[in-house]
């Protein structure tokens, strides 16, 4: 397993930082991502998240999580694109899932032969992911709204983690045909994250979630 020491993880406690930190290193290792990889991950309050959804994406409440690439676009809405049903925290309406803000894909293309200084900015570019935000007060709250449609609180922050690493990464759901290979690649990813727990538990511990509560 790579580390990544340009990971930062504010907001969690330090068992919860531990175990979150373990299962996005994997992430970006199974993803080949290189060693100088930038990425901020926060866990941030119910009020925080609603500010951030409805600054970056128009929606005035929160949700599980967003992820801010580098390049300035926000994606998230885990819920609506696994759970569909939405959550109203603080609003006398619901308000069902806002268009997302999609982010390119990180593809360079050049149009002429890289100079060294160019080479040095694309990279840069490429190894700044941006930054992740996750509510758990939200996952709990959805959790205890519709615990017939809701994830287990850990598989929960497994699963968005899994799906806010890959946006970074520059997957997207703007299409039929990409939610489909993000979706395959989500599945494959827990899968894999699912062996490593079985089979190497010390690179991989239970997250913690209840301290934090």
């Amino acid at each position: 397993m790579t580390i990544f020491r340009g990971l930062t993880i504010t907001g969690a406690t330090p068992t919860l930082h531990h175990g979150i930190r373990h299962v996005v290193h994997i992430l970006l290792t199974l993803e080949r991502a290189p060693y100088d990889t930038r990425l901020n991950l926060a866990f941030v309050s119910l009020a925080d998240m609603r500010q951030l959804n409805y600054k970056y994406s128009g929606s005035d409440q929160p949700t599980d999580v967003l992820t801010f690439t580098s390049m300035g676009k926000a994606n998230g809405f885990m819920n609506d694109l696994l759970f569909r049903d939405s959550l109203d925290v603080g609003r006398g309406d619901k308000v069902s899932g806002a268009a997302l803000s999609t982010s390119p894909r990180r593809d360079v293309k050049a149009t002429a032969a890289p100079t060294p200084l160019t080479q040095s900015a694309i990279r840069a570019e490429l190894v700044d992911l941006g930054d992740i935000f996750l509510s758990l007060d939200y996952m709990r709250l959805r959790r205890h709204r519709y615990p017939s449609s809701t994830l287990p609180l850990a598989p929960y922050l497994h699963a968005a983690l899994v799906h806010a690493v890959l946006h970074a990464l520059g997957y997207d759901h703007a299409s039929t045909e990409l939610l489909q290979q993000m979706a395959r690649r989500e599945q494959q990813l827990g899968q894999q994250l699912a062996m490593i727990a079985r089979q190497h538990p010390r690179n991989l511990p239970p997250l913690d979630i209840w301290e934090s509560m």
